[in-house]
This record gives structure tokens, sequence and C-alpha cells, in this order.
């Protein structure tokens, strides 16, 4: 049957609770690739040990710039804020910028992972993302 939907298997990494929002999922040696662009705040990110998320963000104000300002011990940092140089749709829209992490580890509990886009003199956040990682 051509028409019917893809179930996902059970034992998969997923990301539950993210209307409007871009994945995609690529195998890689390591374990799977999660990028997410534009998470909203209270998305729940499930990844196993050894998947790579990338988080794809808007680009920051003038100023600006995109922080992790709270990271759970499950995920290890691998690539500070960049620029987006694949562009996803076309024509492209605005470059996004990506932060990288590893998971590692494991347990059952949601840990809090922050974003914040901060100005650097003065340290306030104009915007604040949390998502809930859990690595099983």
């Amino acid at each position: 049957m051509l028409n019917k939907p893809y179930d996902e298997p059970p034992a998969m990494s997923s990301v539950e609770s993210l209307p409007g929002i871009t994945r995609s999922r690529h195998r890689s040696s390591l374990g799977m690739r999660h990028v997410l662009s534009e998470p909203r705040s209270g998305a729940l990110v499930r990844l196993r040990p050894g998947d790579w998320l990338e988080l794809r963000l808007p680009p920051p104000l003038p100023g600006f710039r995109w922080q992790v300002v709270d990271k759970p011990g499950c995920l290890f940092p691998l690539s500070e804020e960049r620029d987006d140089e694949r562009p996803t749709v076309h024509p492209p829209g605005p470059r996004m910028r990506a932060l990288g992490f590893l998971a590692f580890g494991a347990g059952e509990t949601a840990q809090r992972l922050r974003l914040a886009l901060v100005h650097p003199r003065s340290g306030n956040a104009a915007e604040v993302r949390d998502l809930d990682v859990v690595v099983a």
C-alpha cells in the first residue's frame, strides 16, 4: 500500500512535543544525528548514548548571541555557535545558528538544556528556550 503512514519503531530515538519545527535524522558510525530547527521551549528530546544533537536556532538580534546557560550532564558540547552553511529550503531563507552536542550516559529522568539569546555586555537575555533531554 503506497499511502500507508510510516510507523516509527518504538526503539528509535525521538523528539516529542515539537509542533511546527523541522527535524531530520541521519545515521553515522557513532549513532543517530538529530537536527532540530527552531526547537520550542518545553520540548522533550529522547536520545540514545552516542547520538549527535544539532540545534539550529534563528539568527540572533544585532549584538546578541545564543549561549548554553544550563547543560545537562548527559550532553557533551561538540561545537560552538556557528552559521549553518546548508540551506534546507529553496530559495534559501535566513541562515540559522547551530549548536552541537554528543549524548552519553543513560537514565530515565529528563534533564534541562537551557539556551538563551544573550547580550554579551549586559548579560540580559532577550529569549530563553528550555529543552528536556532524556538519554536512555
